[in-house]
């Protein structure tokens, strides 16, 4: 079984752990497996008879969207001609299959990613526990300064067209993977061939260091999709954070809003890319306890428990909220959950008074972590996935764009 495997696909964190991780250990696990990583510029080196022979040879195309609707339909429009060349050399089509990891179709206001989802004018208001209003407003032909580094115009028409894409392209494959049984519910409206294959973590990349003993950290790591997240937990954390000595907030990421913190009592790394030292930064953090703030909408119920699963590779004390991670950690066992800010803000003071609660907390998530998500726990589904996907090729229907 010949699997290419786009190396895009690894340039946002979440994929290393859904995708790059898994699909390079399947060789080492089952031999009969092989995946050919196409490097981002392959297209540029090889000739294009060269480059071809890469999907000619291929069993599966693991991909995703590509990230405008024109990309979306050009990439449709070349795997229908692979499979017609295939099928005159006698051969069986290439199996499509997309990975999706967020529910596109709800995308939060206060992600960067909503420029390119949102389809109408609109105006978002978040309220938070003290009552101040953060708004976020989309007005078609607008442009939005510093979105991921770019400044990129809110255009509704071009979003209408990705967003049309995007479902063609979910109904076109063979198969489709997710993370979450939440957000395979929601694909299967679309394609009804779901997988879910959780993140897997390969704990070699972690390090469990020793907690520093003059003062208790308490972290956050998280990208700028997660603005929402942060300004809900913001004036419950605030509040605790500014009256607790020997406590310290460590962020890692991109700022946030700190308004009123007292910024003595904040320690802020930088992002660092997956692919250039992250896991030993996320490390270094030496975080007592972590945190991991959802917003209570559709978007973030569909979201996969990565962040848990990263905190139990370090033995970071857990603190989240029900939504997600709920469904795979028990509270007082492996995390403490909360439901409210008024819960948090509680739960969150028991654990920094009770070292050993920490401890106990932190090692059940460790060997919870290991024994289900270590990358050889999951590898094997994918193997599974796979070969399913391939017995079951012949009695799909020929892909097509006339749904765009």
């Amino acid at each position: 079984m010949n699997i290419l495997f786009p190396e895009q696909s690894v340039l946002s964190g979440a994929a290393f752990y859904r995708l790059y991780q898994p699909l390079l250990a399947l060789p080492n696990l089952f031999p009969d497996s092989q995946v050919m990583l196409v490097k981002q510029d392959a297209q540029k080196m090889l000739s294009e008879e060269s480059f071809n022979n890469l999907f000619f040879g291929a069993d599966i195309l693991m991909t995703y969207s590509m990230g405008s609707s024109d990309a979306n339909l050009k990439e449709l429009e070349n795997i229908n001609k692979y499979n017609a060349e295939r099928a005159k050399q006698g051969r069986g089509p290439l199996n499509f299959v997309v990975d999706i990891d967020d529910w596109f179709e709800f995308c939060s206001p206060f992600n960067n990613s909503y420029i390119h989802t949102g389809t109408e004018n609109k105006v978002f208001t978040l309220k938070d526990d003290e009552g101040t209003e953060y708004t976020k407003e989309y007005v078609d032909g607008v442009t939005e300064h510093n979105v991921n580094g770019k400044d990129v115009v809110y255009d509704i028409e071009r979003n209408k067209k990705l967003m049309e894409s995007m479902r063609a392209f979910i109904r076109a494959a063979h198969a489709v993977t997710c993370t979450t049984e939440a957000l395979a519910e929601k694909l299967r409206t679309l394609n009804p061939n779901v997988y879910v294959l959780p993140n897997a973590i390969d704990f070699t990349l972690y390090e469990a260091l020793p907690k520093v003993e003059k003062e208790i950290r308490i972290g956050y790591a998280y990208s700028a999709s997660h603005l929402g997240d942060w300004l809900d937990i913001m004036p419950a954390l605030r509040d605790y954070v500014n009256k607790t000595p020997f406590i310290k907030l460590v962020l890692m990421g991109e700022k946030p809003t700190l308004r009123g913190f007292e910024l003595n009592k904040i320690e802020h790394h930088p992002y660092v890319s997956i692919m250039d030292g992250y896991h030993k930064a996320y490390s270094a953090l030496r975080c007592d306890i972590m945190l991991m703030p959802l917003f209570d909408d559709t978007f973030n119920a569909c979201k996969s428990p990565l962040k848990a699963l990263e905190a139990a590779a370090v033995k970071s004390a857990i603190l989240a909220p029900r939504i997600v991670y709920g469904n795979y950690l028990i509270d007082n066992s492996t995390a403490l959950l909360y439901t409210s800010n008024e819960e948090f803000k509680a739960k969150l003071s028991q654990l920094v008074s009770n070292k050993q609660l920490r401890k106990t907390l932190a090692e059940n998530a460790h060997i919870y972590t290991h024994t289900h998500f270590d990358i050889e726990k999951i590898t094997p589904l994918y193997n599974e996935a796979f070969k399913k996907i391939c017995k079951g090729v012949e009695e799909h229907e020929k892909i097509t764009v006339s749904s765009v």
